[in-house]
């Protein structure tokens, strides 16, 4: 990540753009195809180390240059460097969860023990439910034994009573009133305390079950409220992570943009550094030779290879007027002169000024 705010970062820029034309002038005044004196004035742009309109065309015969001495030397052309176009590092997407989205995991993650506790004071409440209906049946199957058992004996003593009043001849007597009304009160009393006694076992069960029914009602109620509030503050901390997901993704994707900005920056200047030490390199070798040439005369291979870029030359610029074709042959006379050679140079703006002219 780069340090530079953005008013430095326009300044290293513009300083590297001014080291890239000063390289740019050293490789011509090299070649004596600049000159400081004409860097202002009126005849700085026709002069100045520029290509002009005939760029593609110098583009190629520079091209034609490299493989001529490479032929010529028996070599291989280099490999070109390759240079990635992007870092390779994709940014980062994501999605953002909706609100809903976010409740809906909470509640998924919260649901399952919120339901457990819930069918667990269920359960609770059935085994409470199902032991006071086995107390009941108990009591009530005791109760009908103990009832059962005072019938028995009330009936026992009625007959006895009754035997003993007709031995004595008393069946039809106020005696015999008196002693049966003694049984059915004694045994009425016996029944009442019975019920009695039965009723405070059946009250018990009642109550305790009562107990549990409000202890379970209670517990449904905890539950419900403990939930709803677990649920929003699950809710809540979810939406802080999402937020500082996002805000994470963020920051990468914007360190990455200033990290593949950087890469651009210096890509296009390892690309320019490289393309100017070939042209550099090609440019030097053309005019050693070219000077060579000029003392000692051109080969018949050269000559040929002359011949040919000459050709190239004339259909590049019939694609133009004579008018237009001279303009530019004369803008870039330094280059053509050099990769043409002096006479197929001379040649060439004969041919335009003459035969097309």
């Amino acid at each position: 990540m780069s340090d530079f705010s953005p008013s430095e970062h326009m300044a290293e820029v513009e300083r590297k753009k001014d080291e890239a034309l000063e390289k740019i002038k050293e490789v011509y005044r090299k070649l004596g195809l600049y000159s400081d004196n004409d860097e202002s004035g009126e005849n700085a742009e026709e002069t100045g180390p520029v290509m002009g309109a005939s760029r593609e065309l110098i583009e190629e015969l520079k091209d034609l240059e490299e493989q001529y001495r490479l032929a010529s030397a028996g070599l291989e052309p280099a490999e070109e460097v390759e240079i990635p176009a992007t870092l390779g590092e994709e940014p980062l997407t994501y999605v953002h969860a909706t609100d809903e989205e976010l409740a809906e995991t909470a509640r998924n993650e919260l649901r399952p023990q919120y339901v457990a506790n819930r069918n667990e004071a269920k359960e609770n409440y059935s085994s409470a439910e199902a032991k006071a209906a086995e107390e009941t049946a108990a009591i009530s199957a005791a109760e009908a034994g103990s009832i059962a058992e005072l019938n028995a004996n009330r009936r026992d003593e009625e007959n006895a009573l009754t035997e003993s009043m007709v031995i004595q001849g008393l069946v039809n007597s106020t005696i015999f009133d008196q002693g049966s009304d003694s049984v059915r009160r004694k045994y009425a009393a016996e029944s009442a305390r019975i019920s009695t006694e039965y009723d405070l076992k059946y009250s018990a069960i009642r109550s305790e079950l009562e107990l549990k029914q409000l202890e379970y009602e209670n517990a449904l109620s905890e539950y419900d409220l403990s939930y709803a509030a677990e649920l929003r503050s699950r809710v809540s901390e979810l939406k802080r992570e999402e937020e500082a997901r996002l805000k994470e993704i963020n920051e990468y994707n914007r360190e990455l943009a200033e990290r593949e900005a950087e890469y651009q920056k210096e890509r296009q200047e390892a690309l320019e550094a490289i393309y100017l030490s070939r042209s550099e390199a090609i440019l030097n070798a053309a005019k050693a030779e070219q000077e060579y040439e000029r003392e000692y005369g051109v080969s018949y291979e050269k000559q040929a290879e002359y011949v040919r870029r000459y050709t190239l030359a004339k259909n590049f610029y019939s694609r133009y007027t004579a008018s237009e074709a001279g303009s530019m042959i004369e803008e870039s006379e330094g280059y053509l002169r050099l990769l043409l050679g002096d006479e197929m140079f001379t040649e060439l703006a004969r041919w335009n000024f003459t035969e097309r002219g």
